[in-house]
């Protein structure tokens, strides 16, 4: 992809199913927003794939400004993907951390998510305006891709539309 440099790291390399099979049933993408809302989603994501053939898979957007060049991002990958590969094991779900460094807008993350995957984005929803993950949220549906929304607030009564 030009523009994004990818850099992956499974926690644990037994996800996916067994070996000889043709592939998992169920993919789910964890679109990594907030520390509180990325660990919100990893646990949801476990909670829909306990007892399935599925894969998880954690994508980490890393933004680079536009002055500086796209090789060389303000933080360090490595750390990025530690770092999250931690928040993985925390919420106690096998997943694959794949981090892209990229531009502000991320246009391309979108074409990384595979056309049948669901994508889970965790946030705050709890606001007049929409929050930045809800914006994400709609943006992803509207290029058409199945997206769950969970919330970090604790009213269940407030629900929005994607």
């Amino acid at each position: 992809m030009r523009g994004v440099a990818m850099a992956q790291q499974t926690v644990n390399p037994t996800i996916g199913g067994t070996p000889g099979t043709t592939g998992p049933a169920l993919q789910l993408c964890v679109f990594a927003t907030t520390h509180r809302g990325t660990a919100v989603a990893l646990k949801a994501a476990r909670d829909l794939s306990l007892g399935l053939n599925s894969r998880v898979t954690l994508l980490v957007p890393v933004p680079v400004p536009y002055p500086h060049p796209v090789d060389s991002p303000a933080t360090s990958v490595a750390f990025v993907t530690d770092r999250y590969r931690r928040l993985a094991e925390e919420a106690h779900i096998d997943v694959l951390v794949h981090v892209f460094v990229c531009r502000p807008e991320a246009a391309d993350l979108q074409r990384s998510i595979p056309p049948t995957a669901t994508v889970l984005v965790g946030g705050r929803t709890c606001r007049w305006w929409r929050t930045r993950e809800e914006r994400l949220a709609r943006r992803l549906t509207a290029h058409g891709h199945t997206v769950l929304f969970i919330s970090t607030d604790h009213q269940p009564w407030h629900r929005r539309r994607y």
